[in-house]
């Protein structure tokens, strides 16, 4: 809903060409302002519920870890897409099961990290729109 209304389409002018954005007169320092707001408001939300879920917080939750998986989720899925976050992460949630698991790789799951990472590596490499990008390709045949 955000990004069909009047502020998300001038959101996305912004991402596109700030400098054009500024010249048909919008006040792009607003414009940013507002959905740095928004996100904020967005990210403390999704800080309470999981300090509701697991009844604490802790600094350490805030390490790069986290926000590499989420990266690598994204990525995995397609950027630009919701679909490609709720696939990514689920695709990313398996392969780190899967990769984990002593009855599929015996002794070499204790280096499931570095399969992980020569799996993304190869996924980013053969399929840069990540896993929308199949889905799209199979629904235009």
């Amino acid at each position: 809903m955000l990004l069909k209304s009047r502020f998300g389409r001038a959101l996305a002018g912004i991402k596109a060409n700030e400098q054009r954005m500024r010249a048909a007169g919008f006040a792009t320092f607003g414009y940013k302002l507002a959905i740095f707001v928004v996100s904020a408001m967005m990210a403390g939300l999704a800080g309470y519920l999981f300090a509701l879920k697991d009844g604490f917080v802790n600094p350490e939750m805030l390490s790069w870890h986290q926000s590499g998986a989420v990266l690598i989720m994204i990525i995995l899925g397609g950027l630009g897409h919701l679909r490609g976050a709720v696939l990514g992460a689920f695709a990313f949630a398996l392969l780190q099961e899967l990769f984990q698991s002593q009855a599929v790789f015996g002794a070499f799951a204790k280096h499931w990290q570095l399969m992980l990472g020569l799996t993304i590596i190869a996924f980013v490499a053969l399929m840069p729109r990540g896993l929308v990008g199949l889905l799209h390709k199979e629904g235009a045949k």
